[in-house]
């Protein structure tokens, strides 16, 4: 197998979670949807906050700042979330967010990806780090992101000294 091509170009979808940027590929977004009503599932695992019904399709809800165990949203930030309807592996599920930003085009050379970038738990969570505007935004491993059970807390993934949002004072850990 050959190495990827650093000139491939890449789309990527931003958008926020708390104070931080994330991107996804496009291509594995099917829809940006406002919110739709929920019904939690009992025992569901860790930021999965229930099922909606997406045109007549069941499907599951996952919230990002439940996985990152970020403080709830207040009233403000509630009015500008968006469910990310996305593909993985053949199965379809939700994605809340607090806030889409753009479409970003890269190329591969641009990521910043590997050893040094990110280190532990962060490497298994995210491939790296793409440039978006003057921040840098963290691409989300999906697959990781979702299939894990345990929490995972923002802060003890990037540290205190994350450059990806140095504007951002530091937030109050919740306790579980």
């Amino acid at each position: 197998m050959s190495p990827p091509d650093p000139n491939e170009a890449l789309r990527l979808a931003t958008f926020a979670v708390g104070a931080d940027l994330f991107a996804v590929d496009i291509m594995r977004i099917r829809e940006i949807a406002r919110p739709l009503p929920i019904t939690p599932v009992p025992r569901a695992p860790h930021g999965m906050v229930g099922v909606i019904d997406l045109r007549g399709v069941v499907l599951p809800l996952f919230d990002l700042r439940e996985r990152f165990d970020l403080p709830a949203r207040s009233a403000a930030e509630a009015l500008t979330i968006r469910h990310l309807i996305v593909k993985l592996d053949g199965r379809t599920f939700g994605i809340v967010v607090d806030a889409m930003h753009d479409v970003i085009g890269i190329t591969r050379a641009q990521m910043r990806v590997g050893p040094g970038v990110l280190v532990g738990e962060a490497a298994e969570v995210f491939f790296g780090v793409v440039p978006a505007g003057e921040r840098l935004a963290l691409l989300l491993n999906l697959r990781r992101v979702i299939t894990r059970h345990d929490r995972l807390a923002l802060n003890e993934l990037l540290g205190p000294s994350s450059a990806l949002a140095p504007q951002t004072p530091p937030r109050a850990q919740r306790s579980p």
